[in-house]
Order: C-alpha cells, then structure tokens, then sequence
C-alpha cells in the first residue's frame, strides 16, 4: 500500500507489475542487474509493509495538515504518487540555510518539471523556488515548493529566478518525503540514474552493486 497525502487516500502498489515494466525499460549494461532490481523490489515490499504501520498510526492519532507536493510518476500501468512534505523542505533550507543561486527563466520550460498556477502566490516573490532532483517525463529536477511564485515571475518576464536546490540524500533523511515507500521509491530512480552515467563512464560493476542503496542506505529492508 503506498498513500497520496493530499487526498487522504490509500492506494494499492503492484511490486510485481512494477518490475515486470522496471525490467523491460529501465535495463542497464550491468553485470548484476538482476541482484539489483530483485533487491530493490524487496525493499520496495518492506517499505510498503512500514508505511502500512505509519499510515494506521496516522489513523490513530489524527493527520497533521501539511502542506503537500504531490508528484507522480508512472511505470507503465503502475502510478506512484510522491508526497513532498514542503514544511520539512522549508525547515530543512531555514536549518541549513544554502545560499540561493540564479537560474535563467528559459530552464524551467526546457530542463526543470514545474506546474502553472491560476491562483496567487500566498509568499513573497523573493522567496526562492524549490527545486529537487527527479528525473522524469526528460527532465532531471522538479519544482516541489515555488510554482505559483514562478508562475508569476515568468508571466512578469523576469529573466532569472532564485532558487534552492535540495540534493537527493536530503529529500530522503530530511522529512521532506514523509513515508518509508516514498523514500525507497526515489531513492531508486535516483540510483537508476546514477547507474546509467557511471555505466557509461565505465565504473566497474562490483563497485555500484557495493554502493547501492540496497545494501547500504535501504539495507535493513532487503532482508528475507
């Protein structure tokens, strides 16, 4: 079971279906390719059994109102929806606090997922967007807080947007992601990713099987 936060809603997870479509087109030149993806399905399936555990202590104790950017991402017959938790990404810039950095308004058509927004922005303009990296539909990053401010800058013709963008690892161990599936769930399509472009660069094979996220990160949920 995975859940879509905004709606309340749970919804049902086909792992199998998921590797069936994950096999077929996310398939990698890679010499464990197979150890890898069974890994990855059995952390997907533990996860899911947690978030299960999360969600009805949720039901017990009542569901906070947080603000929510909801992604989703779509394995063939299978949708997997992310919530990004934007008070955790907010917390997370006001705890660190990175220095924003500009980025030409043309990126966010060409390079970065974002949503056009009808209504007002309810912050300042000068906040900066943010930006996390999801690599989806050809595009590497997505706007998970800041698309009804950018939607109003680029409609004002601003040339250049500030932003922040939040590495991967800090979406996952930041409480930017709220449940264990979505956690498991991005950290693999960022690892499928990253696999690509080492297997392209010629990393050898044994070095990424010891670096993924199935025995190190996500290790306590590939387990039988």
């Amino acid at each position: 079971m995975a859940f879509d936060y905004p709606n309340l809603k749970e919804y049902s997870l086909d792992i199998d279906e998921l590797r069936n479509y994950i096999y077929k087109h996310f398939h990698l030149d890679f010499e464990y390719f197979d150890q890898w993806i069974d890994g990855w399905m059995k952390v997907l399936k533990s996860c899911e059994k947690d978030t299960d555990k999360q969600v009805n202590s949720l039901k017990e104790n009542g569901f906070p109102m947080f603000e929510v950017f909801l992604q989703e991402m779509h394995f063939g017959g299978v949708t997997f929806k992310f919530n990004f938790i934007i008070d955790g990404a907010k917390d997370y810039v006001k705890t660190t606090q990175p220095k924003p950095k500009k980025m030409k308004a043309s990126q966010f058509s060409k390079d970065i997922k974002w949503s056009r927004m009808q209504d007002d922005p309810k912050s300042e303009l000068n906040n900066p967007i943010l930006l996390a990296t999801f690599p989806v539909e050809n595009y590497m990053s997505v706007v998970i807080d800041g698309n009804h401010r950018l939607t109003k800058l680029l409609e004002k013709g601003e040339r250049e947007v500030d932003y922040i963008h939040i590495n991967p690892m800090d979406i996952i161990n930041h409480n930017i992601l709220l449940f264990t599936i979505d956690k498991a769930m991005y950290a693999f399509i960022i690892e499928a990713k990253v696999f690509q472009q080492h297997l392209e660069k010629g990393t050898p094979h044994k070095d990424l099987i010891e670096s993924s996220n199935i025995n190190n990160g996500f290790k306590e949920f590939n387990i039988d």
